[in-house]
């Protein structure tokens, strides 16, 4: 029936390196299903990235699919579902648009084919079930973030300067990251302060922390 392309990805909230083997072996799968044959270099994949518009320019095998898709190398599409390919509402939009007017066959292994009849409707309801579990996770996110600041923990990478420590608490309500002073770090801070009021310039701050070994960070 002509040639398949995969297309996998694993989101950096979920941090599972395996799930791309997961879905590249169900794709596989599907497509012998139906009579595709699957090239290596017509699989594609993303790992550790954002299905949201913010994550669109970091996934750059998603765009090489796109490109690949432009120029007619496959026949159809196969991902495990819908959010693999975006959970963004503009992006899943323009997909439905490339399916349609390419006539690529789009299957899932949730169950969409785009050779059924009504399958924009599925497509539309899945795209939207990703961008509102987006929706509702960054949700879920920003009020745990905002609970710890509340708790007087520290959400955020300490400056240069302090280093991180993890509090085990009795539950959760106890339990977080809180700052604490790095001496040496500390004294290196106040020795710029003291460069810098005694008149010295940015490259020579810059020049003396290199003879510290300062990292860049």
């Amino acid at each position: 029936m002509g040639f398949a392309a995969l297309y996998a990805r694993y989101s950096s909230e979920e941090q599972r390196a395996t799930s791309i083997d997961d879905q590249v072996r169900r794709c596989k799968a599907l497509a012998a299903q139906h009579g595709y044959e699957v090239k290596e270099e017509l699989i594609y994949s993303d790992a550790a990235v954002s299905g949201s518009a913010q994550g669109l320019d970091k996934r750059l095998d998603y765009h090489r699919l796109l490109e690949a898709w432009d120029e007619r190398k496959f026949d159809a599409l196969v991902v495990d579902e819908v959010s693999r390919l975006a959970r963004d509402v503009v992006e899943i939009a323009k997909l439905q648009v490339k399916v349609a007017r390419t006539n690529v066959r789009l299957l899932t292994a949730d169950g969409l084919d785009s050779a059924s009849s009504g399958w924009q409707l599925l497509f539309g309801i899945k795209g939207a079930i990703g961008s509102h579990f987006l929706e509702e996770h960054r949700h879920r996110v920003v009020r745990g973030m905002l609970g710890q600041l509340e708790r007087k923990f520290m959400i955020a990478t300490p400056p240069f300067g302090y280093t991180a420590e993890r509090i085990e608490g009795k539950d959760d309500r106890t339990t977080g990251t809180s700052w604490r002073v790095n001496k040496h770090e500390a004294e290196l801070v106040r020795r710029m302060y003291t460069m810098r009021y005694e008149g010295a310039s940015y490259a020579q701050i810059a020049a003396f922390l290199n003879t510290q070994g300062v990292p860049l960070r």
